[in-house]
């Protein structure tokens, strides 16, 4: 693990225990232990973490023109970012503010880049469920074997908070308050499936949300099956079918009707709940 920066060792330290409690959370919750071995880079600006992945880049023997690319995007705002590739997890964070601009606490913020370490983590149990591993596509438009995007980054969101209200007595957020986060944004979900970055952050809290109704149906263990599913049969498609009981477009669609009237979540959860084969297999 690298660091960089005034703050480096105490975000080092926080890194860690970030990282060790989420690994406790999947081994204890999930009996869930990574067989691959991943590094953590962490910088205030990008010059640093540039310099960090070039570093690491050149230990691994990885040649990308993209990594600056990558350190650029995510160092360019006022909030704490990262990326998790198959082996590596890059974060760019913003040091401890006493004025933050949404007036955090240091707690808040603190809680913040917990979450942040925690969702990527999250890809990473993703990368190693399905036996992904770098540059491998499927399909004839060459799509990652980690998705859909919504998915990919709805389940990180989802078990980044699960892990926090596990792991320092947080309370989950309310279904209201991720419904009131998805109302706002016209994209229907089914777009939301690209493996390209999203151009809106927004967009994780419609993955978020979708997530979450699965997760109030059928639990969290599905949403990690789910990715097993993906390495075995190679299709996001059949691996949505295989876990859940039904096409991933029939989802999509419902969850268009749900994101604009609150009430249609209860009656969907009640239509699903009542099905026999509500998890997979049965």
């Amino acid at each position: 693990m690298d660091e960089a920066g005034a703050q480096g060792t105490i975000k080092k330290l926080m890194m860690v225990s970030a990282l060790t409690q989420a690994e406790e959370y999947f081994r204890e919750s999930h009996q869930i232990e990574l067989a691959a071995t991943f590094d953590v880079l962490g910088a205030e600006n990008a010059s640093d973490l540039n310099r960090l992945m070039r570093e690491w880049g050149a230990r691994r023997n990885f040649r990308s023109t993209g990594l600056p690319q990558i350190a650029d995007d995510r160092c360019g705002d006022d909030f704490s970012l990262g990326i998790a590739m198959r082996y590596l997890i890059a974060l760019c964070w913003h040091p401890y503010d006493t004025e933050h601009p949404l007036g955090w606490s240091w707690w808040e913020q603190h809680l913040e880049s917990f979450k942040l370490i925690a969702h990527e983590f999250v890809h990473m149990v993703q990368y190693d469920l399905s036996a992904d591993y770098p540059l491998r596509r499927i399909g004839n438009d060459r799509q990652r074997v980690i998705g859909p995007k919504w998915m990919t980054e709805g389940t990180a969101e989802y078990f980044a908070q699960v892990i926090e209200a596990d792991r320092v007595d947080e309370d989950l957020p309310g279904m209201f308050w991720l419904y009131l986060g998805a109302y706002g944004f016209d994209d229907p979900l089914r777009d939301l499936s690209d493996t390209r970055p999203w151009p809106n952050e927004a967009h994780y809290d419609v993955g978020h949300f979708a997530v979450r109704i699965l997760a109030d149906i059928y639990g969290p263990e599905p949403l990690l099956e789910y990715w097993i599913n993906v390495g075995k049969t190679q299709s996001w498609d059949q691996a949505f079918r295989d876990t859940f009981g039904m096409d991933r477009a029939d989802f999509e669609r419902d969850f268009e009707a749900m994101r604009k009237d609150v009430g249609q979540i209860l009656t969907y959860k009640r239509q699903r709940a009542e099905l026999p084969e509500i998890k997979a297999g049965q």
